[in-house]
C-alpha cells in the first residue's frame, strides 16, 4: 500500500495494530520509551552540570566567608555557619514533605549535616568561657543526634 496523505497512514497503523493484536497502551509505551532513551543523554547532562554549578556557588561561598572571616564579629560568624545550617535544614525537610521538591531536599540536609555542627562549635568558640573543648564536642553531638 502507498501511503501518501496522513489517514492513509493512520488507517494503515490500525490495520497493523488490528492485525498483530497490538493494543493502544503498548503502542503508547513503545513511543514513550523511545522518547525517553533520547532525553536520557540529555537528562543526565543537564544533571551533571546543575551539579558542577552548585559545586561553583558553594565553593565561592566558602571561599569569600574563609576571605572575611576575620573581620566579622562573633555574631556573623555564628550566623554565616549555624544559621545557614539550620536554614538548609528547615528547606531540606520542607522539601520532603512536597514530592516536587524531593530531589533537592537530600543535598540540602547534607549541607545542614555539615553547617550545623560547624555552626554550634564556633558558636561555643565565640560565646564559651574557655571551658574544655570535648565538652564543646559532647553537647554539640547529643544537641545533633
Amino acid at each position: 500500500m502507498n501511503i501518501t496523505d496522513r489517514s492513509t497512514a493512520v488507517k494503515q497503523i490500525e490495520q497493523l495494530m488490528r492485525q498483530f493484536d497490538i493494543s493502544p497502551q503498548e503502542l503508547q509505551k513503545q513511543l514513550t520509551d523511545q522518547s525517553t532513551g533520547e532525553q536520557t543523554a540529555s537528562n543526565l547532562l543537564v544533571k551533571v552540570l546543575s551539579y558542577i554549578g552548585g559545586i561553583f556557588i558553594f565553593a565561592g561561598l566558602a571561599a569569600f566567608v574563609a576571605l572575611q572571616w576575620d573581620e566579622m564579629n562573633s555574631a556573623a560568624r555564628v550566623i554565616i555557619t549555624l544559621g545557614t545550617g539550620t536554614v538548609c535544614f528547615i528547606a531540606g525537610v520542607l522539601g520532603l514533605s512536597d514530592p516536587r521538591f524531593n530531589r533537592m531536599a537530600m543535598p540540602l540536609i547534607i549541607l545542614a549535616a555539615v553547617l550545623q555542627p560547624i555552626g554550634m562549635m564556633v558558636a561555643f568558640d565565640e560565646y564559651g568561657g574557655g571551658g574544655d573543648e570535648r565538652v564543646a564536642a559532647l553537647l554539640t553531638s547529643l544537641a545533633l543526634a
